[in-house]
C-alpha cells in the first residue's frame, strides 16, 4: 500500500478524518495532531448519524501539515 500523502510503502494504512485518502501511520499521527482534527472527527460522526455513509470528509489541503 501507497500512503496518499507522503507516498511511502506501507505495510497497515489508516482512512483519514479529512478526505478519503488511505495513509501510513505517521501521517495519522500528524492528522490526529491538527488542530481540525477534532472538528473533522465530530462532522464525520454527524454525518453518519444522519445516514450519510460516504462523506468525504471537511477537506485536507497539502499547506494544513
Amino acid at each position: 500500500m501507497v500512503c496518499k500523502r507522503c507516498d511511502r510503502i506501507v505495510g497497515n494504512c489508516y482512512l483519514s478524518m479529512f478526505n478519503a485518502d488511505s495513509i501510513c501511520p505517521e501521517c495519522k499521527f500528524q492528522e490526529v495532531q491538527h488542530p481540525q482534527y477534532n472538528d473533522a472527527l465530530l462532522t464525520e460522526i454527524a454525518e453518519i448519524e444522519h445516514g450519510n455513509y460516504n462523506f468525504q470528509g471537511i477537506g485536507w489541503k497539502e499547506n494544513m501539515r
